[in-house]
């Protein structure tokens, strides 16, 4: 299945697209919300380094593992706006 533009006097009106094409565009604008968070975050460690808690990669695999076991990714979810400390 290929997109489809939908147009409505010469112009384009509508884009119908594949559903997976759809999802994967969704996951991609899911993931650019992190990117201010994460910024954020590099720039606290680099400012403060001692302040950074030290963690293997064994322990980020488990984490990683249990949040996405809890629940799936959420089209509503949003990143936190600021970090508690």
């Amino acid at each position: 299945m290929q997109t489809v533009v939908v147009l409505h006097h010469n112009k384009p009106s509508a884009y119908l697209v594949p559903a997976r094409t759809y999802e994967a565009l969704m996951d991609m604008l899911d993931d650019l919300q992190w990117i201010p968070l994460v910024q954020q975050r590099i720039a606290d460690w680099q400012a403060d380094p001692d302040q950074g808690i030290p963690v293997t990669r064994e322990e980020l695999a488990n984490i990683a593992r249990a949040t996405t076991a809890k629940s799936p990714k959420s089209r509503t979810a949003k990143p936190p706006l600021a970090t508690a400390r």
